[in-house]
């Protein structure tokens, strides 16, 4: 136990003063009391112990002192301990007494913090003068009843929790994400079992759970022959295999029992994330919280993010037992607060459909309502099953998850990523507000590579994917995703208005969202160190790192009239813009037109994702990977399509990676293209 004194004093109330306050040269026992309680709270007692009275010490040995007074608080799962001596005012009648025992009385107000709530009473305490070779002194009389009045010699206390239930996540039609169903507990009835190597070896190999594992668990003491041994837990989905194949073991068993089960399993696994047993560690930096041994704790996603609201607050009943049993009274009884639901602006449907065809690539994808704000989608893929890695991973299960390249543990909606030329139209929107981008002006570069003239930039040269025959002005650059054309740009207006209208629309701040995402940034530490890294951030390269949440909100702007949108996660959240007037509404209507021509134009790099009876907004990207120019990298492909109608109801941004030999961001387009047609059209 660890008890912190908080300077609490209680006002108001007196006690009787059996001898005199003014103690002349005698010692003062308001000096010894003031010293004895700071150890009480802070639970020293075995300082208590030292300034005990001689028959307090006769009473008890120190050890039994420790021990008894010890187990009493830790039985009412004490967190707090404070006490406020009530002496009288130096001038009041009381305090002119005197009495002939040598006792000083004072009454005590004490205030104990549990997990469960609190507890206040007032006792009195009584110091006796004694006398030692040296000299006299005060010396503290030690009864139970200053741990608590009704407290005698023999009585226990006991502490029953109330688990709160845990809230739920809901998506916005009211489908469960993470809810209080049922899990699935494997395990084995030692009496039945015919062969103990034999089943070991078996129960292992069916299951993955490691044959260490298998035989601790039956080796556990309290086991009997008739007992129902749980030795893994699975979700509640494999009932049918644990009836068909488990039970072919002899000896193995299974029951279903209540648990957090997370129906959507992989397709919404790093969106919720899932709870798990508090460990020892989180427990010490959680005890104050009010969390006990076999709490759970949300570990990641959401349920981490929400935990306290989750979670609620546990009730229970403290009670002072005596030494049959039988309840003296009842000390202190709470009722649990039950955790709150959440219901998510999230689109099970259309998050699924997005999962499913991503399939079997690594990548991620966010889906916004782009008027509104609502997240529809957070998809990750790969992934992993929320309702294993709540229970515990077999050694077999971790081993795959942690050889597998793809990391399926790794949230990569959270993660920021270079953006490519999806971020061209940053630099467009910057350069129309700061005037220094001209629409209708044309540059004329001959070649696929290009450094301004008379640079110092040796060997590197920023390459484009052909020489297009022909002057580009803003819409066919849009079109092209030519790579020359933005970093000329970037260089025209500068780093200052670079950065500063990157900032505007949100670099270096945190989404206004719960804490999933990391934050998108422009530079690295040193800032942007020359024009080359300047040319490269025009389109897109250079040390940009964009969430692809982020990165989908600056797209908002052009269907906002230039404002970019809020996102909100709950479905019952305010809706409302984040930032305000990045660009005027005529330079967002003409960004608009210009990147459905992206779509809609013959030669446009998104043009797949053209159909009838819809007009589609978009920006295609490939963020190269690599530590040179010479290298070969690795390269991610990006797509940002937004709903460009009157009134837009989807944006969609999706990433791909390692698309170098699967068509650039080509792949990641005829991906999209299937989502906006099973919902636009």
């Amino acid at each position: 136990m660890h008890y912190a004194k908080t300077g609490i004093v209680i006002t108001g109330l007196f006690s009787t003063l059996l001898l005199t306050g003014c103690f002349g040269d005698e010692p003062d026992p308001k000096e010894t009391l003031d010293a004895f309680i700071e150890k009480w709270e802070n639970n020293e007692f075995e300082d208590m112990y030292a300034m005990l009275t001689n028959d307090s010490k006769e009473a008890q040995s120190e050890g039994q002192f420790e021990e008894r007074t010890g187990s009493l608080y830790d039985s009412m799962h004490s967190t707090e301990l404070t006490i406020e001596a009530m002496y009288p005012d130096e001038d009041s009648e009381d305090s002119q007494q005197e009495t002939e025992d040598s006792q000083y009385s004072v009454s005590l107000s004490i205030t104990l913090s549990t997990e469960i709530g609190t507890i206040e009473f007032e006792e009195p305490i009584t110091l006796a003068l004694e006398e030692s070779e040296e000299e006299e002194s005060w010396a503290v009389t030690w009864d139970e009843s200053l741990v608590y009045p009704a407290i005698e010699a023999e009585d226990t206390i006991e502490f029953q929790r109330s688990t709160p239930t845990r809230g739920q996540i809901f998506d916005r039609n009211g489908n469960g994400l993470a809810i209080n169903g049922e899990v699935l507990d494997i395990g084995a009835v030692p009496g039945r079992i015919e062969d103990r190597d034999e089943f070991i070896s078996e129960f292992s190999e069916l299951t993955g759970v490691s044959e260490q594992t298998v035989e601790s668990r039956l080796d556990q003491e309290w086991v009997t022959d008739e007992s129902f041994v749980p030795i893994h837990t699975f979700p509640s989905s494999r009932l049918d295999w644990a009836e068909e194949d488990l039970r072919q073991i002899p000896g193995a068993s299974y029951e279903l029992n209540k648990g957090r089960e997370y129906p959507y399993s992989e397709t919404a696994a790093h969106l919720t994330g899932y709870i798990q047993d508090i460990t020892a560690e989180q427990l010490g930096e959680l005890k104050d919280e009010g969390y006990g041994t076999h709490d759970k704790l949300g570990q990641t996603g959401l349920e981490r993010v929400f935990e306290d609201r989750l979670r609620g607050t546990s009730g229970g009943k403290i009670s002072l037992k005596d030494n049959e049993g039988e309840t003296k009274e009842t000390i202190l009884e709470e009722e649990p607060e039950h955790g709150e639901d959440i219901t998510l602006t999230i689109d099970m449907d259309l998050q699924q459909e997005i999962f499913d065809e991503v399939g079997e690539d690594a990548g991620t994808a966010s889906a916004i309502h782009p008027t509104t704000g609502e997240i529809l989608a957070l998809v990750n893929r790969p992934s992993y099953d929320p309702n294993q890695a709540s229970f515990g991973f077999t050694s077999k299960q971790r081993e795959e998850i942690d050889s597998d390249e793809d990391k399926p543990r790794l949230n990569r909606f959270a993660q920021i990523y270079s953006p490519g030329s999806t971020f061209k139209l940053l630099t467009a929107a910057i350069g129309l507000e700061e005037g220094t981008l001209d629409p209708n002006e044309t540059l004329d570069v001959q070649g696929d590579s290009w450094q301004p003239e008379g640079s110092d930039w040796g060997g590197y040269e920023v390459t484009r994917v052909s020489d297009y025959g022909e002057p580009v002005d803003l819409r066919k650059a849009l079109v092209y995703s030519d790579n020359i054309y933005f970093a000329n740009q970037a260089l025209n207006m500068g780093e200052d208005a670079f950065v500063n209208g990157a900032e505007a629309f949100g670099f270096g701040e945190d989404l206004p969202l719960p804490g999933l995402f990391n934050t998108s940034s422009l530079t690295g530490a040193d800032g942007i160190r020359n024009d080359i890294q300047l040319a490269d951030s025009g389109y897109g390269q250079g040390e940009i790192q964009m969430t692809p949440l982020h990165l989908g909100l600056t797209f908002t702007t052009i269907v906002n009239e230039g404002n970019m949108i809020q996102p909100i996660l709950e479905l019952d959240e305010e809706q409302g813009i984040w930032k305000e007037s990045v660009m005027s509404a005529e330079h967002a209507e003409l960004l608009q037109q210009d990147l459905v021509d992206v779509i809609e134009d013959s030669r446009g790099s998104g043009h797949a994702a053209a159909m009838d009876g819809a007009r589609i907004a978009g920006k295609t990207g490939t963020a190269e990977l690599k530590a040179s120019q010479e290298e070969e990298g690795q390269e991610h492909g990006w797509f940002v399509a937004v709903d460009a109608d009157e009134d837009p109801e989807l944006l969609l941004v999706m990433m791909i990676d390692d698309v170098s030999d699967k068509g650039g961001s080509g792949y990641v387009v005829d991906k999209v293209a299937t989502i906006l047609d099973s919902n636009l059209r």
